[in-house]
């Protein structure tokens, strides 16, 4: 259950965007790199250095499109966490007013029982 959440659908929505135009740049300039480089007849050792930065250029934008998921992955976590929290303290609340609601009837249940004792004595020495 990795998707984002619906609290925060700004912040995941801007992951998502950020990574679909990182993949689409990445494809345009791996083709106008193709491209340009195929206009022209590079000498054994600028093919070499070529197939060098191509590779690097594919690696390095592997680990950014990793980066990317592992930002949106963490994001859908941040969103999960700030739910449970909110619902924590919703559930915290709740727990603070029945304990306030259970003093109150306490108090009112000791001053009733000692009105009684009260009764009960004056009856007894009277």
């Amino acid at each position: 259950d990795d998707e984002p959440t619906d609290d925060c659908p700004a912040d995941s929505m801007v992951v998502q965007t950020e990574q679909h135009a990182f993949s689409n740049e990445v494809e345009v300039r791996g083709a106008q790199f193709s491209d340009r480089n195929m206009s022209k007849s590079p000498s054994t050792q600028d093919a070499g250095q070529i197939a060098k930065l191509e590779k690097k250029f594919f690696v390095e934008s592997q680990r950014t499109q990793m980066q990317l998921d592992e930002l949106g992955h963490m994001q859908a976590l941040v969103d999960k966490l700030e739910t449970m929290v909110s619902r924590q303290a919703s559930v915290a609340e709740s727990e603070h007013e029945r304990i306030a609601t259970l003093e109150q009837s306490l108090t009112q249940q000791q001053v009733g029982t000692e009105e009684k004792v009260a009764k009960l004595l004056l009856a007894v020495a009277g």
